[in-house]
């Protein structure tokens, strides 16, 4: 699986590493930016932590919405 992640397709950028299934998500936002964190639980039982931040604008935010409306309403019940 690892060759294939890599893999360049249809001219679009690389995926350096596979997609990720977070468990939990956190928000912090200021006047113009958000900063969306990505939880995970740590095997040993020591609790939450953040595996990844992303920091993401207002228009960025509209487009995220725009795409998960469209993914939302595409997905039957």
């Amino acid at each position: 699986m690892a060759g294939k992640v890599n893999k360049v397709e249809h001219k679009e950028p690389a995926r350096l590493q596979p997609p990720a299934f977070p468990l939990g998500m956190r928000f912090g936002f200021a006047r113009d930016m958000c900063i969306l964190d990505f939880l995970d639980q740590q095997n040993n039982g020591g609790g939450r932590y953040c595996f990844y931040s992303v920091a993401i604008t207002k228009q960025h935010a509209i487009e995220m919405v725009n795409n998960l409306t469209k993914f939302i309403e595409s997905q039957g019940d």
